[in-house]
């Protein structure tokens, strides 16, 4: 939904011409789509692309001449307006740059030192963690999104060897930082600080001994917020591992098959505190813990090297870059619905290169999901964490945690359709049951074609309290190679909506 977001850019403009003082706009302004950086190569230029779910390219946004780069390791921020602040390499400037929901700049903050980290808050305020090229730590900064910087302060990067590189705003409002030191230990050794919003001060410190430690070196690779106030980390020494913390203790700590090399920089925590992480080495695996048992991790496997990832608004989807293995090699994006294993992609433009997708909050999950979560970002009177729970979208006023859902899946071998539609007030509940007559399934060009393909139906699960049914379509085998988008939606009788969308198999436009 990009409606809000679009509103609030031509009220600027209007506001620029001092026609309007404003124009009014919905309760959105994040708009539902992922960020992707590239390059564009034999050029100097690196770009900011913005992709929509179903893998269309919104916009392309030069940022070059504004004095820095970006790579898979430049952190993104997003803020109740929309608005998206990325640190640009730390050897390149020391601007922060802010971009609108369209893509478009909208400014960039001087800082007196090189970003390396940059983090928001449910009051707009912004972080920074800094650098002093090449190793030296460098202040951690405080802004206002308004006004701009607020406090800069040496007590917590002070604590480090080396700069600090993980910065992350909890549920609570409560700041952390993270990275290894040493200080009169025998080895280098994962050290947590708490900073205070207001200064920059050191609060609390907390010390957690990693994988090999005290005889191996170890270290924090990547810093998440969970939505209960408290924080993932992996660690790195002899082995690898995932530790959960409060800032006091250690509340849960296991080994994982992930590592350096697989890109365990790249982890995401979705709506239930499940931990998402890449494979050892290049294997093309996404790995899923649940901390309840993390002996078993569920495994999502993609069709090549895996650059990075981040999961949609929804939380039941994962956006993924991967590079192929067999020509052609262009990088693509793939969408993943985690709900049904199903995936899709498209190419990102060969006239681009080193296209990732960044750390940090390229969709807007981790907003809604840990940082505002008692506010209600498309205004349809459910809070952002009610959404992600449900796996509904906090930026959709249409999809709603009552609503329903529908989920796109083929037959192996067949490749028949099959359509699963869930809804948890019942299906055929009198007030929030499905609208039937807003059943639809496009395929390709060829429009709504639901009640056509009614009749190749050969089988109906119902679940036994009638809030899930999946019908499959067996008699109507799909041929290999289309690449037919197929968009399934539904309704219930409150008018709100389900949606989900792939590409036939195997999926790739």
């Amino acid at each position: 939904m990009l409606t809000a977001c679009r509103n609030k850019w031509i009220g600027r403009w209007l506001a620029g011409l001092g026609l309007f003082a404003a124009l009014p706009s919905a309760a959105a302004q994040i708009a539902d789509q992922v960020i992707i950086y590239a390059s564009i190569p034999s050029t100097p230029n690196e770009v900011v692309l913005r992709y929509d779910r179903k893998l269309n390219l919104l916009s392309e946004t030069n940022v070059t001449p504004y004095g820095g780069s970006i790579n898979t390791e430049t952190d993104i921020a997003v803020n109740r307006e929309g608005d998206y602040r990325i640190a640009f390499d730390a050897l390149s400037t020391t601007q922060l740059l802010k971009l609108d929901c369209l893509g478009q700049v909208v400014g960039t903050t001087w800082l007196g030192h090189n970003p390396v980290n940059v983090a928001v808050d449910a009051a707009d305020g912004v972080y920074a963690l800094t650098r002093i090229p090449l190793l030296a730590p460098g202040p951690a900064y405080g802004l206002d999104a308004t006004t701009g910087t607020l406090w800069s302060s040496m007590d917590g990067p002070a604590l480090y060897t080396w700069y600090p590189t993980e910065l992350a705003v909890l549920s609570t409002g409560a700041l952390w930082m993270a990275d290894e030191s040493e200080e009169g230990q025998p080895k280098f050794q994962p050290r947590f600080a708490r900073l205070d919003v207001q200064s920059g001060h050191v609060l609390s410190t907390f010390w957690i001994p990693g994988p090999g430690w005290p005889t191996i070196d170890t270290g924090v690779l990547k810093l998440k917020a969970s939505a209960d106030g408290t924080m993932w980390a992996t660690l790195s020494g002899q082995g690898y591992e995932l530790v959960k913390t409060d800032g006091s203790s250690v509340l849960a700590k296991f080994p994982i098959d992930g590592g350096f090399t697989g890109g365990a920089y790249h982890i995401a925590v979705d709506a239930q505190d499940r931990v998402y992480i890449l494979g050892f080495g290049y294997d093309g695996k996404l790995l899923r813990y649940d901390p309840l048992a993390p002996e078993s991790p569920e495994t999502f496997t993609a069709k090549g090297i895996i650059i990075g990832f981040a999961l949609g608004s929804t939380g039941e989807e994962a956006f993924i870059v991967y590079a192929p293995l067999s020509a052609p090699l262009t990088q693509r994006l793939e969408r993943l619905n985690l709900r049904t294993g199903v995936g899709s992609s498209a190419p990102i433009d060969p006239v681009y290169d080193k296209g990732s997708i960044a750390y940090g909050d390229p969709t807007g999950f981790v907003f809604a999901n840990v940082i505002d979560q008692n506010g209600d970002s498309d205004g349809d009177g459910r809070t952002n964490r009610e959404e992600t729970l449900a796996g509904s979208s906090p930026y959709d006023p249409l999809s709603r945690p009552e609503g329903p859902h529908v989920y796109v899946s083929f037959v192996s071998i067949t490749n028949a359709l099959v359509l699963t539609y869930t809804d948890p007030d019942g299906l055929l509940d009198a007030q929030g049951g499905l609208d039937l007559s807003t059943l639809s399934v496009t395929i390709g060009n060829f429009g709504n074609v639901f009640w056509f393909l009614v009749p190749f139906a050969t089988a109906l699960d119902l679940s036994a309290d009638l809030t899930q049914a999946t019908l499959t379509f067996g008699a109507l085998p799909l041929p290999l190679n289309k690449k037919w988008q197929v968009e399934a939606t539904v309704a219930d009788l409150t008018g709100a909506t389900g949606w989900d969308w792939q590409v036939t198999p195997p999926g790739d436009l």
